[in-house]
């Protein structure tokens, strides 16, 4: 299901997203595995939270199905310290839309 606003085009899935995520980073050569909390999901971007500290800038990978190896390409667009001064909240925005067949399992995912 497709909304119109104010310019930007939502996709949303049974009103719901699945909680957990992975962030992928690299350091020296190697993609480490981080965990991450779905905030908010949009066709082209992302805000997630998580308590491995990036930087706006900082090009990351996102996997949004536990099964799944295809990880979305981005940058970190922003960050903020959450109050608990352990977590971070963070925006990505993709190099590419999320694929309709993905939003399709995502939509699977959270029926189930």
């Amino acid at each position: 299901m497709r909304e119109k606003n104010i310019g930007f085009t939502f996709k949303q899935v049974s009103n719901c997203l699945p909680l957990c995520a992975t962030l992928l980073t690299e350091s020296s050569e190697e993609k480490i595995r981080h965990p991450v909390i779905i905030l908010g999901l949009t066709e082209t971007s992302g805000k997630f939270s998580s308590t491995k500290k990036v930087v706006p800038g900082e090009a990351v990978g996102i996997i949004l199905h536990p099964d799944l190896r295809y990880a979305i390409r981005g940058r970190v667009t922003w960050t903020r310290q959450m109050q608990d001064d352990t977590n971070v909240s963070f925006g990505v925005s993709f190099e590419d839309e999320i694929p309709g067949s993905l939003w399709e399992v995502l939509g699977q995912t959270v029926a189930a």
